[in-house]
């Protein structure tokens, strides 16, 4: 909807129809700048992330040792985190863990038990020494002792 000083005002609506909302602002923008309106290319672009399962799947062939499972019967792989970080710009275990893979929502303990084996996979890739490792993992434990805390109020 455009209010009165021509601004376009965008509330509501789905995720799941944001390219088409933003398609029909980008032709009220043209129109209103008097240029010639053009077919906006957002149904047909390919997403950002959507070459990540392949991606993912070329790091596991490339690297046997990334195809493990972070955790026999879930999907994550080493993979998973190398992706996250050199793709995603994850630079911790909570947005690893938490985010990027949702171990600490498919695990009991919340991916506890694996954050020492995510921090070895993703510090060289990180510039992690053992004790920024150490602190990492801290840092990450304390994250989901903060989110996954029962409240008494």
């Amino acid at each position: 909807m455009t209010d009165s000083s021509g601004v376009i005002n965008v509330t509501g609506g789905k995720l799941t129809t944001y390219r088409s909302m933003a398609a029909e602002i980008v032709d009220r923008v043209q129109e209103a700048l008097g240029g010639e309106r053009r077919a906006a290319p957002t149904d047909s672009v390919e997403l950002p992330g959507a070459d990540r399962p392949k991606e993912i799947a070329r790091l596991q062939h490339e690297d046997a040792e990334l195809a493990k499972p972070l955790l026999e019967g879930l999907p994550y792989t080493g993979a998973h985190l190398v992706f996250g970080v050199s793709n995603e710009m994850a630079l911790d275990l909570s947005d690893l863990l938490i985010r990027r893979t949702h171990l600490a929502f498919e695990t009991r303990d919340h991916g506890k038990s694996v954050a020492p084996r995510a921090a070895n996979i993703v510090a060289p890739l990180l510039g992690w020494d053992d004790q920024t490792k150490s602190a990492r993992i801290r840092e990450f434990e304390e994250d989901i002792a903060r989110i996954f805390a029962i409240s008494k109020s």
